[in-house]
């Protein structure tokens, strides 16, 4: 069985005091009785009593004097304990133990005790966030699954039970179960890459020409959309811009990135500014430079805006527009996954940059890609197309 810590103080105490009053009693003695003449044996013996019986009342109060003394010393530590107890049953990781006003020992345990409180709350609000997160991803997905799933399913059994169905109708069910196999086909491989994400991949990167990669996705969805108008403006530095029927520059807008990863970044951009615009509308893509030693700084960055005049984001959900499956009002809406702008969000911060949306002054909405600049040179770069209008001047955004 254990011995308390406080019975212990007090018997060491005891056992220090007894032994120092013992000796000094005997020496006194022994001083006093060796110069003592002789027949004063009874003045003697009652000197004895008088040291042993000194000797007894001191270690008493002595005792008792470390006893209060141990108890006021452990008594944090008693409460300490106490409070872990407390925590432990009702699972309340907010309470502190007071501080302590001397700068001793206890007070320094107190106050480490406590900052172990304060990261196990932020642990334990980490993993409920996190949970809280899956659990309403693991829910979005099975939403957003069922939906083409319904109606490919409904589609199906009208073939099924149609056999003399018009050629039309069963031309029209093909083409919805075609379309609905699409979709989710490109959610299923969205939910692989935020899986992936999420399991702690990160992408391998080169030095990649950021300018020809935006001139050659401004080219492929150009052809995809001709109902739009797309505008690419390239400012590689303060001295201005280049247009697009000039020799191009290769290698002026680099970056250390996934050449993968970028296009698909620029596409997930685009397509959104497309869905979001209006017939006839416009888009920029705007490549700069920011940074630099002519700047005073010690880094360079480069800055790609994605902008638009449809319809622009509400202020609350300027940043919540990167959850996984949150979609803002229902003019934003489209036939998207809802999952693009957290893949894009996850690319260009695994790139160690940074992703952010406001609305610009012509009504619609600014996307603004950083991302660290690369000083070398790609072993093989590719030939920048010209293709785009260069005419409109540059929309900037602030972070």
């Amino acid at each position: 069985m254990a011995i308390p810590i406080r019975v212990r103080i007090a018997f060491f105490g005891f056992a220090v005091v007894a032994l120092t009053i013992a000796v000094f009693s005997v020496l006194l003695y022994s001083l006093i009785a060796a110069g003592a003449p002789e027949g004063q044996e009874q003045q003697l013996r009652g000197l004895r009593n008088f040291l042993w019986l000194s000797a007894g009342i001191t270690l008493l109060a002595v005792s008792a004097a470390m006893w209060v003394m141990a108890g006021r010393a452990l008594r944090p530590l008693e409460e300490m304990a106490r409070a872990a107890d407390e925590i432990g049953h009702a699972r309340d990781l907010s309470r502190r133990l007071p501080a302590g006003r001397a700068n001793d020992e206890v007070s320094r345990l107190t106050a480490s005790f406590n900052g172990m409180l304060a990261r196990l709350e932020e642990a334990y609000r980490q993993t409920a966030d996190a949970l809280e997160s899956q659990r309403r991803f693991v829910s979005d997905a099975s939403h957003e699954l069922r939906t083409p799933l319904t109606s490919i399913r409904s589609n199906a059994g009208f073939l099924l039970g149609r056999p003399d169905a018009r050629p039309e109708d069963v031309r029209a069910a093909l083409e919805d179960v075609a379309e609905e196999s699409g979709r989710m086909s490109r959610l299923i491989e969205s939910l692989l890459t935020l899986a992936r994400a999420d399991a702690g991949l990160h992408l391998d990167r080169t030095a990649v020409d950021l300018e020809a990669l935006v001139r050659e996705v401004a080219r492929q969805v150009m052809a995809l959309h001709q109902d739009r108008s797309f505008r690419v403006r390239v400012l590689p530095d303060a001295g201005g811009s280049r247009a697009s029927g000039d020799a191009p520059d290769l290698g002026t807008v680099l970056v250390s990135g996934n050449e993968d990863a970028l296009r698909q970044l620029i596409w997930i951009l685009v397509e959104n500014a497309v869905r979001h615009v209006h017939q006839s509308g416009t888009i920029w893509l705007t490549l700069s430079r920011r940074g630099g030693p002519s700047e005073g700084e010690t880094g360079s960055l480069v800055w790609l805006q994605m902008a638009d005049d449809g319809v622009g984001i509400p202020d609350a959900d300027l940043e919540r527009i990167f959850e996984r499956f949150y979609r803002a009002d229902a003019s934003r809406t489209g036939e998207g996954t809802g999952l693009g702008l957290a893949i894009a969000r996850w690319i260009v911060t695994d790139h160690g940059g940074r992703l952010w949306a406001r609305n610009n002054e012509l009504g619609g909405a600014t996307f603004t890609v950083e991302l660290p600049a690369a000083e070398e040179v790609p072993d093989s770069p590719t030939p920048a197309e010209a293709t785009a209008d260069l005419g409109t001047p540059r929309l900037s955004s602030s972070s």
